[in-house]
């Protein structure tokens, strides 16, 4: 190509390999990096200082997408997808910020596949080394977030 080009590029000099050192994290802080924005609140309300949509108790995923699922039932569904980044098998939980009724394992097309095991608002997932894997879940609205 000609004419003039721009990039960014990043070091990041660590101990250890990469796993170690969180080399996927660093470099998606870098390339996605989180922009605040100040919002006026018209009711004048209070926020944590800190709030989180969804978490895992894993260091070995990455939530990549939380989505409404367009079906044909009226029951509202989100779709969450995580990708497993170290090559490490396992089980893992998402917590939601709401009461999960029911949850499953899909495709990417988000086509339901197995039932997953869930409490409250904790979804158990099971993750398969460096896959994309998709969860389905159905809220509960109406009862308590289990926190």
């Amino acid at each position: 190509d000609q004419g003039e080009h721009q990039f960014r590029y990043a070091l990041y000099p660590h101990a250890g390999d990469w796993r170690q050192a969180d080399s996927y994290r660093r470099g998606m802080e870098f390339n996605l990096p989180l922009h605040p924005v100040v919002v006026k609140s018209p009711s004048g309300g209070n926020l944590p200082p800190e709030s989180a949509l969804l978490t895992t108790d894993a260091d070995h995923v990455v939530l990549s997408v939380f989505k409404a699922v367009r079906d044909i039932e009226t029951r509202p569904r989100f779709a969450v997808r995580v990708h497993e980044v170290e090559g490490r098998a396992g089980e893992i939980s998402i917590r939601f910020p709401f009461a999960v009724a029911r949850a499953w394992r899909a495709n990417l097309m988000e086509d339901l596949q197995e039932e997953l095991t869930h409490e409250g608002n904790i979804v158990r997932v099971p993750v398969t080394p460096l896959q994309l894997t998709t969860v389905v879940v159905q809220p509960s609205f109406g009862q308590a977030s289990g926190e």
